[in-house]
């Protein structure tokens, strides 16, 4: 293989050259031993942007509502019932020290009202009724839910309750790095979740109802529009929070998973320290894209002799500013025609400068037919021409 190595554009090369890559303590923030874990992703390509601790599986409290609400919406798209399909409240499910929307045995309200209720104020009592709606009793749904994290191999979840209220002293469990998958699932599968997470109050006249969200940020924040929050005594204060990067650009969303921290004062202050860090630190960046080549290559045996050479896919990543950002060429030595169309010449690896590495393959986009034997001659002459005077020269 031919390495040819490649700095994009001039700023990465400043980056790279004159500001040494973070340790790994200085990659750090400053709390980890105060709180569970974090984790922080791009949503689009599932880029690891910040980490602590994110594999150890922990009890999530109400964050369990995101499968909760996963299951329903698979429910209603197989058309098992309706958003605004009724339902008779059969018993007060509501602990009193729960989280809880207060509803009332015999009281009749939408499954939309429950999942309001559920994601905004996050009721228990909304989640468990959506659960016994679904499959006729929460320990059924309970049983779906941990099939369904098999199905998305979400290895470190396991589930007891459809609410997160601890269950016989067990309490659900997972990993930050599980529970941002979850929530990418979520957003890219059922995108009008959103229109849940970003409501700052829920009000309901007709039950003289009203309460603020638990979700924190909302209008505080320029780009948050949620997602979902966790609280019991063994969880700790839990929060996922969802970001654009930048303000009024719904690209580039950002997934920051927080668990465990002491108290709800240190779960926000620790969640702005992440946002405000990932916002300052990250830069959207086109590095590919498959309709422009990466490179024109001079081959002596095709007919034309330059052969364009283009990445198989677009690539768009968050480039750290703080790290810098590799992009290495690796084509083939000495391609020769004839080449068809769509065949593999090389590779381009990509390193975030986190260890984060993508490669992408190298293609031709049309056929390059083989030049007749007399230029061929003449271009090794003139090439061997070259580099004698060139030796020379030197």
């Amino acid at each position: 293989m031919k390495s040819i190595k490649k700095i994009i554009p001039l700023m990465l090369v400043l980056a790279i050259v004159f500001q040494p890559a973070l340790s790994k303590a200085d990659s750090k923030l400053g709390f980890e031993n105060k709180v569970n874990s974090y984790y922080t992703i791009e949503q689009d390509y599932s880029q690891e942007l910040l980490n602590y601790n994110e594999n150890k599986p922990f009890a999530i409290a109400s964050l369990t509502k995101i499968m909760t609400y996963v299951l329903v919406m698979e429910d209603i798209n197989a058309n098992k019932y309706k958003l605004d399909d009724k339902i008779k409240i059969q018993t007060q499910y509501a602990k009193p020290e729960a989280s809880t929307m207060q509803l009332k045995k015999g009281e009749e309200l939408t499954v939309n009202d429950l999942i309001r209720g559920m994601m905004i104020v996050s009721g228990n009592d909304a989640a468990d009724e959506l659960a016994v709606k679904s499959e006729g009793s929460v320990g059924k749904f309970v049983e779906r839910m941990n099939k369904k994290a098999a199905e998305l191999e979400l290895e470190s979840a396991k589930f007891y309750s459809a609410s997160g209220y601890p269950e016989n002293d067990k309490e659900n469990l997972m990993s930050a790095k599980d529970l941002a998958k979850l929530t990418t699932y979520t957003i890219n599968n059922y995108p009008q979740v959103l229109n849940y997470t970003k409501t700052q109050k829920l009000v309901m006249p007709s039950r003289k109802y009203e309460a603020a969200t638990t979700v924190p940020f909302l209008g505080k924040i320029e780009g948050v529009d949620g997602f979902k929050t966790g609280t019991t005594e063994k969880a700790g204060y839990c929060l996922i929070t969802t970001m654009s990067l930048k303000p009024n650009n719904p690209k580039n969303k950002v997934v920051s998973v927080l668990m465990g921290a002491p108290t709800k004062y240190d779960r926000n202050t620790y969640q702005k320290i992440i946002l405000e860090y990932v916002r300052n630190s990250f830069e959207p960046m086109n590095i590919l894209n498959s309709e422009k080549p990466i490179e024109t290559k001079s081959v002596n045996s095709v007919v034309d002799k330059n052969v364009e050479i283009y990445p198989t896919e677009d690539v768009s990543i968050l480039y750290n500013t703080k790290t810098g950002l590799q992009q290495k060429v690796d084509i083939k030595k000495d391609l020769k025609a004839p080449l068809k169309k769509g065949q593999i010449v090389g590779k381009v690896v990509i390193d975030t400068g986190k260890g984060d590495k993508r490669e992408v393959s190298l293609v031709v986009k049309k056929p390059y037919e083989k030049a007749d034997t007399l230029t061929r001659i003449k271009r090794s002459a003139k090439y061997t021409y070259e580099l004698l005077e060139a030796l020379l020269v030197s």
